[in-house]
């Protein structure tokens, strides 16, 4: 957490989408992905977005469990949409920390990425959870409705409305309660207590 505890100017025109994947689709054939749930939510909300705000810049990290040849079918299928989305490796470590770091916006699905996200005090997490969508993915618990530190947004109106610069003020509580701490101190504290015992 610590390398997300940082002061970087944020660019309100950066978004990025972060989606876990589908052990629905682990064996999935070509056309069986492409007519998935999976990639028209996704195409839908990339061309949304688009329509919405076409200056801004969307960063798509596919997860690295999608075969190759799909993958390269759904990037296809997305730069055809908006000329505006990049496709990054989540194995670049310093391209992912730089964007990470300085976008505006995180869409994602149920990824534990939506709190490290969070950690940056000046924006929050957009978690695009249509119930099609999420169908026998992951249930969302009680806990996560509590301790979520940005907004569910069950449709594509949700998600538009959540692209907004202040809207992490609205989670500010949701994360101060998450989060005990929210500098980055984290790894000396956690050196200290297990020197301690």
């Amino acid at each position: 957490m610590d390398k997300w505890a940082n002061d970087a100017k944020l660019d309100a025109n950066a978004l990025i989408l972060f989606f876990t994947w589908r052990r629905s689709l682990l064996h999935a054939t070509l056309a069986d992905f492409l007519d998935s749930e999976y990639v028209h939510a996704i195409t839908e909300l990339v061309v949304r977005i688009n329509k919405e705000h076409p200056a801004m810049n969307i960063y798509y990290f596919i997860h690295n469990s999608i075969p190759s040849k799909h993958s390269e079918i759904l990037a296809a299928i997305l730069r055809s949409k908006t000329p505006n989305i990049r496709f990054v490796n989540n194995n670049d470590q310093a391209s992912f920390n730089k964007i990470f770091n300085t976008s505006q916006y995180l869409i994602t699905d149920y990824s534990s990425v939506g709190y490290d996200f969070a950690y940056h005090k000046e924006r929050s997490p957009i978690f695009y959870m249509p119930a099609k969508f999420i169908s026998g993915h992951y249930t969302p618990t009680p806990l996560f409705k509590k301790i979520q530190p940005g907004v569910q947004a069950l449709s594509l109106d949700a998600v538009m409305k959540a692209i907004k610069v202040d809207e992490h003020l609205r989670h500010n509580t949701a994360v101060k309660n998450f989060f005990a701490y929210s500098d980055n101190l984290n790894c000396a504290r956690s050196y200290d207590a297990l020197n301690l015992s």
